[in-house]
């Protein structure tokens, strides 16, 4: 099954239908909305996608060496635009935001074009990758996001949704 381009960067939206009842459970970034209990999967780190010749050959970067350029965020419903905001103030900052968007594919053509820099978690910079962009890892502030399974407070899972939840458990015991 081909990833979702959306799932782990937590759309409050799919919370709100979790909350509702229409799904049974759903993959977020911890803290997670009251009235849900949550899973823990993984920590993963934040990195940020710049263009290709942006910072030939390093791996990494502070978060300081980008506060002069414009972002490319996610809409303000996902929460890894909020942590990302959130580290640039740590790092003393307020990040200039050049655009928003809800999809990924046209957040990863504008980094191409040369139109901003975007966060993205490890996990998802690692697949969807783009011939016109790098992604580097923040190592100041370290910045990671804890990955989760998420579901009502108090619900019946059905059977496939417990297997599930076993399954993501005894694959990620270590989270």
């Amino acid at each position: 099954m081909a990833p979702s381009k959306s799932s782990p960067l937590k759309d409050v939206r799919l919370e709100e239908i979790l909350a509702a009842g229409d799904i049974d459970f759903a993959a977020s970034i911890v803290p997670v909305a009251e009235g849900l209990e949550w899973q823990s999967v993984k920590l993963d780190p934040l990195m940020v996608l710049v263009p290709r010749e942006f910072a030939a050959r390093k791996k990494s970067i502070d978060l300081t060496d980008l506060k002069q350029m414009p972002f490319i965020l996610f809409e303000s419903g996902f929460a890894i635009s909020r942590i990302g905001v959130d580290a640039c103030r740590r790092a003393g900052f307020e990040p200039t935001v050049a655009t928003r968007s809800s999809q990924l594919d046209l957040i990863l053509e504008l980094v191409a074009a040369g139109i901003g820099i975007a966060f993205l978690p490890k996990m998802v910079a690692e697949r969807w990758r783009h011939p016109g962009s790098r992604s580097l890892l923040i190592v100041n502030p370290k910045v990671e996001l804890h990955l989760a399974m998420t579901w009502r407070r108090g619900a019946l899972l059905s059977h496939a949704a417990k297997a599930w939840l076993t399954l993501v458990r005894e694959k990620h015991s270590g989270a």
